[in-house]
C-alpha cells in the first residue's frame, strides 16, 4: 500500500503538470492574439512595399489594387493564381525564413523574412510544401 507522502507527491505532480499544461496553453492563446497583418500592394508591376520583415506565426495580406497579377512563392509554399484586382490574399507564416515571391507573368518580385519568435517552438516543413502527397514506398 502506498505511504501516505507517494499519495500526497502523486497527487501535487498531477495539480503541477495541470497547471503546466494550463499555462502553456494560457501563452499559445495569448501569442496567437499577437499575430500582426502587413500588408502589400499588389500594384502594375510593383509590390509596395517591395520586401517586408514579421515574425513567425504572422501574416502578409496582398491587396490588388489594379491589373491581374498573382503572389507566388518561389520554394511553392503559397500562391494566390493570377487574379485582377478588386482582389485579397493572405498567406499566414508558421515558419522563419526568407521566403521570395514574384508575379507570375510579370516577374516584378518581392521577399518576405520572417524572424523566429523565441517564445514559440515550431518545427516546419518548407520542402516539399504543404499539402503535397507522398507515394508509398
Amino acid at each position: 500500500m502506498p505511504t501516505s507522502t507517494t499519495r500526497n507527491g502523486r497527487k501535487r505532480h498531477a495539480v503541477q503538470s495541470r497547471i503546466a499544461s494550463l499555462s502553456l496553453l494560457v501563452a499559445i492563446i495569448g501569442m496567437s492574439a499577437e499575430a500582426a497583418v502587413t500588408t502589400v500592394y499588389v500594384e502594375n508591376f510593383d509590390f509596395d512595399p517591395t520586401n517586408v520583415t514579421i515574425s513567425v506565426g504572422d501574416s502578409v495580406a496582398w491587396v490588388w489594387t489594379s491589373g491581374c497579377h498573382s503572389t507566388t512563392s518561389s520554394s511553392g509554399l503559397w500562391d494566390s493564381g493570377q487574379q485582377c484586382s478588386p482582389y485579397s490574399f493572405t498567406n499566414t507564416f508558421i515558419c522563419s525564413g526568407v521566403f521570395p515571391y514574384s508575379s507570375i507573368g510579370e516577374g516584378f518580385q518581392g521577399t518576405v523574412t520572417v524572424l523566429e519568435n523565441s517564445q514559440i517552438l515550431n518545427v516546419c516543413i518548407t520542402n516539399p510544401a504543404s499539402g503535397a502527397t507522398f507515394a508509398a514506398p
